[in-house]
């Protein structure tokens, strides 16, 4: 009987042990591979085009030549994805038409009287808010006009949260949106907290070296 209380124990106490690891090795940061080196990389279809750290691997998807994709992540929570969307076009389209017709695409409001750049910048947002897993508790500040890829484009920092390992972890971002050649072009660039000063200068070298073109081109 003794033995049976003493082994018990030691069971409940490797278990506590075991469990207090977990939830301190999942609040721990990951190293991101060093980013020191930049090889070029383009999707299949060629519509985008870029430098990036070359031990950065992609991640690419694309739907039948409505939208091609692609993202790149080095390490959980740190991530830039770029897309190039056909239906955010549309968007747009009819932003410029007055409105008629919005509440038939996801994500917007039966009308808007904004131009068609910010009307796309307002769906990016409004998909972002419905991704409560990866954007929880998502915050803005300031939209800014910038140049991306020769294109005038709408740029937003954001703060979040995310399930990163076992923990929810404090997130720093901003988000991009511009139009080209029928197409709304929309980037994403996320990394943990803290870690600004380190990623933020590689991904405004990718940024830097982006490249649009038609699909094919």
């Amino acid at each position: 009987m003794p033995y049976r209380v003493l082994y018990r124990l030691i069971w409940i106490t490797s278990l506590v042990c075991i469990m207090a690891m977990c939830a301190y090795f999942s609040t721990q940061s990951l190293p991101v591979p060093k980013a020191d080196q930049l090889a070029p990389f383009s999707t299949a279809d060629g519509s985008l085009s870029l430098s990036r750290p070359s031990n950065w691997a992609p991640n690419e998807a694309s739907k039948n030549g409505v939208e091609t994709g692609v993202e790149f992540a080095p390490q959980p929570g740190t991530r830039i994805v770029f897309r190039s969307l056909l239906q955010d076009s549309l968007m747009a389209d009819i932003a410029r038409s007055g409105g008629s017709g919005v509440a038939g695409i996801p994500g917007t409001t039966a009308t808007t009287d904004k131009n068609p750049l910010a009307a796309v910048h307002d769906l990016q947002y409004n998909r972002m808010v419905s991704q409560k897993k990866d954007y929880a508790d998502l915050t803005q500040a300031e939209t800014t006009k910038i140049q991306i890829a020769g294109l005038e484009g709408l740029q937003t920092s954001f703060k979040c949260k995310r399930l990163v390992g076992l923990s929810l972890s404090e997130m720093s971002g901003r988000r991009i949106s511009a139009l080209s050649n029928g197409r709304c072009l929309s980037i994403v660039a996320i990394c943990p907290a803290g870690s600004e000063a380190e990623m933020e200068p590689v991904f405004d070298k990718m940024l830097a070296s982006l490249v649009v073109k038609e699909p094919g081109g």
